[in-house]
């Protein structure tokens, strides 16, 4: 388990949506697909009836710890399975649009305190159970509620006292006043589950997934993949890509080489000197699909320890960063500067912060800030982050960067399912590298550090003076339904974040995978781990 599932904790609120008080029956906006010029080709009007191959062989670096969508967190090994297996009741494109999925319309209740959601009708599982308002309740509320992010791990939804309204609508009440209830639904981590599938399986459900998704499992090899067959009674019709495998290659220039060899179809985690071959024509039959860059790359303090909690040294750290230096070294350039930490298309940036930066790359201000604080003669910090190549050069960078103010660093990558524990528990690092919470749209996502309830809590922001008021304009944020007035209490909180040095803002990564040229039609946002294949087909 490598960067995937760090981030999904570190991303626990990667959410994006507008802020819409209801929903209905739409067709979605256009979403990054690896469609060339024919976009909005369906299924039905592309693979069926030719000559076109209809298995998809997709490359991942890592092995699936499992397929619950509660707990299996965000692996692109699992995601590509739950988002094809399961489904949820509302779906989300790239620009942050709400759009029917499991559900055709939602809309607040009583005091914006409760939604209320009607099912869509005539749905079944893939294996012939009915999906209908029971299902809900028992997903979410006796299966996820069993799950660690259910039950009191829950902090938005108040499942135990969601109720049935008729066979096709449900009333979920609210812990709290919530701008982000129908935003979050969207997030795999609330897919709807078989009752029937996982009574019969018991515990070993997590490695035998049953939804209602356009995709039935069939099976999983511990290091080698995943194999899934079309669902031909899916609601939206049979998907034209009959069988999926996932393989695992955990080298990207293996899985490169696989690739123009015709093996594999598409690479989830190419290398970057791969990615500008193809990018400037150097290998026939492939193409480079773009990602919505809607991530922030952080260096992030663990107030945990004294030391952290010193403004002066986290200011001469923060001007200390050439972020410059990290794009080119650990993301081959394929990243801009991030001076704030929000997303870069997202309603609540303000542009000012890159025009006049508030903690510009300058060594002379760095030591003339760490003269002013308690540790003038500099000290020795650790830095955590996984085994990922980029995490691995990006902390290496820092930690020449920090040489020269007189700040020893010493490295730690590990790999996730040793790292991650370590950040929960925060009793090693000083700092760590990771995505921040992603957001084109939902700005509160990105205040959610501040929030002393936030589950794991890996920095303990609440440690720290200013996070008092930061947290009280985060929950006003989550109450404020008018978009505007949400994207201005979160802008004051960002400010108050930056003016503070709360974390570092390094940059936006650009996500890129490689594919055939052929392949067309998959909705792909890395940042909310959506891999859609219902649509995906081959042309001849």
């Amino acid at each position: 388990m490598k960067r995937k599932l760090l981030c999904c904790f570190l991303a626990a609120g990667m959410l994006i949506a507008s802020l819409a008080g209801c929903g209905k029956e739409t067709e979605p906006e256009a979403a990054a697909t690896a469609e060339a010029e024919d976009s909005g080709v369906s299924a039905e009007n592309s693979g069926e009836g030719n000559s076109a191959k209809t298995d998809l062989r997709i490359a991942v670096n890592m092995d699936a710890p499992g397929f619950c969508p509660y707990t299996s967190g965000y692996n692109v090994a699992s995601t590509i399975v739950i988002r094809n297996v399961y489904e949820t009741l509302i779906n989300m494109d790239t620009e942050g649009n709400l759009y029917p999925g499991l559900a055709t319309e939602w809309e607040w209740g009583e005091d914006n305190m409760s939604v209320i959601l009607t099912l869509r009708e005539g749905v079944k599982f893939s294996n012939g159970e009915d999906f209908n308002a029971d299902s809900v309740i028992y997903s979410l509320r006796d299966y996820r509620g069993k799950t660690a992010v259910g039950g009191e791990g829950e902090s938005l939804y108040d499942f135990d006292n969601m109720e049935k309204l008729d066979d096709y609508k449900v009333e979920i009440p609210l812990k709290r006043p919530g701008s982000d209830a129908f935003i979050t639904l969207a997030d795999q981590m609330y897919s709807i589950c078989s009752k029937q599938a996982a009574e019969e399986f018991g515990d070993n459900y997590p490695n035998n997934p049953v939804g209602t998704g356009p995709y039935k499992f069939v099976s999983f090899t511990s290091g080698v993949g995943c194999q899934m067959e079309a669902n031909e009674d899916y609601w939206g019709g049979a998907p034209a890509i009959k069988n999926v495998e996932t393989v695992l290659i955990s080298e990207g220039s293996q899985a490169e080489i696989e690739l123009e060899s015709g093996n594999i179809d598409w690479v989830t985690t190419p290398d970057n000197m791969d990615i500008q071959r193809i990018m400037n024509q150097e290998v026939s039959g492939l193409k480079v699909l773009e990602l919505p860059a809607s991530n922030v790359k952080n260096l992030w303090f663990n107030f945990r320890k004294e030391a952290m909690q010193d403004v002066n040294l986290r200011k001469a750290i923060s001007c200390a960063i050439d972020k410059e230096a990290i794009i080119e070294v650990a993301y081959g350039g394929f990243a801009t500067v991030a001076n704030q930490k929000i997303a870069n298309n997202n309603g609540a940036y303000d542009p000012s912060y890159d025009e006049n930066p508030m903690y510009p790359y300058d060594i002379e201000k760095a030591k003339e800030y760490l003269a002013q604080s308690n540790y003038p003669d500099g000290l020795s910090l650790t830095i955590y982050s996984d085994t990922t190549p980029s995490e691995v050069r990006f902390m290496e960078c820092v930690k020449n960067d920090l040489a020269q103010i007189g700040i020893e660093v010493e490295i730690f990558a590990l790999d996730s399912n040793v790292a991650v524990p370590a950040l929960i528990e925060g009793e090693e690092d000083d700092l760590y590298v990771a995505i921040g919470c992603s957001s084109p749209g939902y700005a509160p996502g990105h205040l959610e550090n501040a929030s002393p309830n936030m589950t794991p809590n890996w920095g303990r922001w609440d440690l720290v003076e200013c996070d008092e008021q930061i947290n009280a304009l985060y929950e006003q944020s989550l109450a404020a339904t008018d978009t505007d007035e949400c994207n201005e209490l979160v802008k004051e909180a960002i400010r108050l974040e930056m003016e503070n040095a709360m974390a570092v803002p390094v940059c936006y990564p650009q996500g890129y995978m490689t594919c055939s040229e052929k392949l067309e039609g998959i909705v792909i946002d890395g940042g909310n781990a959506v891999y859609f294949l219902k649509d995906a087909y081959f042309t001849e």
